[in-house]
C-alpha cells in the first residue's frame, strides 16, 4: 500500500518537477536577466540562491567575494576564503606576493606555476606568525584577462596535518566556468 501511495505522489508531482525544471532553467539561461549563484550545503541539509549582485568592476582593488569558516578551535576558525584581486600577469604577482610574504617575517613553503581551466595559475603554500596568531596558508590564484581570483586557506599549524587533504582538494577543484 504504502509504495502505491509513493507511486501517485511521483505521478503527481513529476509534472510539476518538470515543468518547475523547464521554468528554472529558462531563467538561469535568460541572456538579458540577473545571473544568480546558488549556495549548497550538503552538510546542513540546505540551499540558496545568492542575490543578484551587479557585476563588480575590477579596477576598485581587492574584493572579497565568499568566506567559509569552519567551527573555532581553542580562539581560531580555520577558513576558506575567496578574493578579486586588480589585473596582474602571473610572474608579477607571483614575485611581489613572495616578496610580500618575505616582508611580513613568514615563512614560504612552495610557490609553483600551473594552468587552471587554460588559464595561468600559482599555488603558494606558506606559514607564520600574523596578528599575533601562528598560522599555515595554502592559496591558489588564477589569472584571467580582467583580474585574479585568489582562493586563501588558513588553519591554524597544529591542525595543518587534519585539515591540508581537505584544502588540497578544495583548492584543485577550482574551474572557471565558461562565460
Amino acid at each position: 500500500m504504502a509504495s502505491r501511495n509513493r507511486q501517485g505522489t511521483w505521478m503527481v508531482a513529476l509534472p510539476a518537477l518538470i515543468v518547475g525544471l523547464v521554468v528554472g532553467l529558462g531563467v538561469g539561461l535568460a541572456a538579458d536577466g540577473p545571473q544568480r549563484s546558488r549556495y549548497v550545503d550538503r552538510g546542513f541539509g540546505f540551499s540558496l540562491d545568492l542575490p543578484a549582485w551587479p557585476v563588480p568592476d575590477h579596477e576598485l582593488g581587492n574584493r572579497s567575494i565568499a568566506q567559509w569558516l569552519a567551527p573555532p578551535v581553542a580562539g581560531f576558525t580555520d577558513n576558506m576564503n575567496v578574493v578579486i584581486q586588480p589585473k596582474d600577469s602571473a610572474e608579477s604577482y607571483i614575485a611581489s606576493t613572495t616578496a610580500s610574504i618575505e616582508a611580513m617575517g613568514l615563512t614560504l613553503h612552495e610557490t609553483r606555476q600551473l594552468t587552471v581551466s587554460g588559464q595561468p595559475a600559482a599555488r603558494l603554500e606558506y606559514s607564520g606568525v600574523m596578528m599575533g596568531r601562528d598560522l599555515h596558508f595554502m592559496a591558489l590564484a588564477v589569472f584571467e584577462p580582467g583580474h585574479v581570483i585568489l582562493v586563501t586557506c588558513a588553519v591554524a599549524p597544529e591542525r595543518i596535518d587534519a585539515l591540508k587533504a581537505e584544502f588540497e582538494a578544495s583548492l584543485s577543484s577550482f574551474t572557471l566556468l565558461e562565460q
